[in-house]
């Protein structure tokens, strides 16, 4: 079974959700409070908001659900 990703604040969160997604997502937006607490960000690609709790967006594939498909089974 694979570690679970962590993240311990905003800074860290961006570094780790960048090294996992590349340049797919912008975190101007994001504000980390806590792993299930709603973070928010965008999609380049397709111009879209997306909210999401830290914690998946880490250790799944959540995010914009067309870009997810290619996501779904990197990991950091």
């Amino acid at each position: 079974m694979q570690e679970l990703i962590r993240a311990k604040d905003t800074t860290n969160f961006i570094e780790l959700s960048k090294k996992k997604y590349k340049d797919t997502y912008t975190y101007d937006e994001t504000k980390y409070r806590g792993e299930f607490m709603n973070i928010y960000f965008n999609c380049i690609a397709h111009n879209k908001r997306i909210r999401v709790k830290p914690f998946f967006h880490l250790n799944s594939s959540k995010g914009c659900k067309e870009c997810s498909r290619k996501f779904k089974n990197i990991n950091i």
